[in-house]
């Protein structure tokens, strides 16, 4: 009985999504207005809000109660993906920007220096993940601790955790 036409929409606020993401603990979606809404878990500031408390709890959290995230002023996304405790956006200007937990890189900001769990770091103040001169990023894929970006001219570039060898770099070497 709780499916179907049982089980309740998220509610969003005025906007409709038009894209999905999921990780372990918490959800977001990208809106028309290619704006993201996140909510879940928010430890190490994987919700992008500049705090750290969880969102969603309760349904005074969500609706147009929920906040958008801050990437930068009038930046708009074209891709999310969520890794275990990070979460990285593709933005209108085929930059990448990386927030949350970041232990092994996996921000690509060259620390492991967790960011978005203050207002101070995110928007403007959230650096872009430094992919080299004259790329422009269209799609990104995070693992537990590692992302992926798919530019342009077809070709990719991997950081973060490297167990395994799992950025295809041909060493163990973490990047970030």
């Amino acid at each position: 009985g709780q499916m179907g036409d049982a089980l309740p929409f998220v509610e969003l606020g005025a906007e409709r999504a038009i894209a999905v993401a999921v990780a372990q603990g918490r959800s977001c979606a990208v809106l028309e207005s290619q704006r993201v809404k996140c909510w879940g878990a928010n430890d190490y500031g994987q919700l992008g809000l500049g705090d750290s408390d969880y969102r969603g709890f309760f349904a005074s959290d969500m609706g147009e109660e929920l906040p958008f995230l801050d990437l930068g002023v009038d930046r708009r996304v074209l891709g999310l993906a969520m890794g275990t405790w990070h979460s990285c956006a593709v933005l209108d200007t085929g930059t990448v920007r990386c927030w949350g937990y970041n232990e092994y890189g996996q921000l690509g900001i060259g620390t492991t220096d967790a960011r978005g769990g203050t207002a101070s770091e995110m928007g403007g103040a959230l650096p872009g993940v430094n992919l080299g001169t004259e790329l422009r990023a269209v799609a990104i894929s995070a693992g537990t601790a590692h992302a992926c970006a798919r530019f342009d001219n077809g070709r990719v570039k991997c950081w973060g955790v490297n167990s395994y060898g799992l950025l295809g770099l041909g060493d163990e070497t973490d990047r970030g």
